[in-house]
């Protein structure tokens, strides 16, 4: 396998990878389910296959747990969703920061079992820093400096000519030094 090819199988490999363990939260194999549930198929599989008779329909009732204390609860866990939706807000928020640029750069140099714990976490870092700046200034309400006056306008133009020409011999050294030619004069 070829290096591109590699590089191009990282974020395919974890796509897969957390596909596989999301759908293993979900379904459990047969082979996990509780021995309750398995008495209960054999149960249902053993009887008729649907309600026949009077009989039959009581039988199939109280088979399939209708309306006991053994009927089981569907449905996704919340846990799941939650922690799914939290990795899920974590991957798109260190895409944003850029780590894929950091992995593509650093396998140039080191083994994955260096750059990704290094660049993850790096980038964690930066999205937790950026996060919470953010929402520090959201809450706090820093106020945008105010607009310089005037005067204290007319100061820093000043002071940006006064600077110039306190260079200005500084710059035409290191214009001849280069050119061989003076610098025309500043206005």
């Amino acid at each position: 396998m070829t290096r591109a090819q590699r590089k191009m199988c990282l974020p395919c490999a974890m796509l897969l990878a957390a596909s596989l363990l999301c759908s293993k939260a979900f379904v459990p194999p047969p082979s996990v389910q509780p021995p309750r549930l398995l008495a209960l198929r054999s149960a249902r599989s053993s009887a008729s296959s649907g309600p026949s008779s009077a009989g039959g329909l009581a039988r199939y009732a109280s088979s399939s747990g209708a309306g006991g204390t053994e009927q089981e609860e569907t449905g996704t866990n919340p846990l799941v969703l939650f922690v799914g939706g939290v990795f899920l807000l974590w991957l798109v928020g260190v895409s944003y920061e850029g780590v894929w640029g950091c992995f593509a750069k650093d396998s140039k140099m080191d083994t994955p079992d260096r750059y990704i714990p290094a660049c993850s976490q790096l980038y964690t870092g930066l999205l937790i820093a950026e996060v919470g700046l953010n929402a520090y200034l959201f809450f706090n309400q820093v106020p945008a400096a105010p607009a310089p006056t005037e005067a204290e306008a007319a100061e820093a133009a000043k002071r940006q000519a006064d600077l110039l020409q306190a260079t200005a011999p500084l710059a035409d050294l290191v214009f001849m030094s280069t050119t061989g030619e003076k610098l025309p004069p500043v206005s």
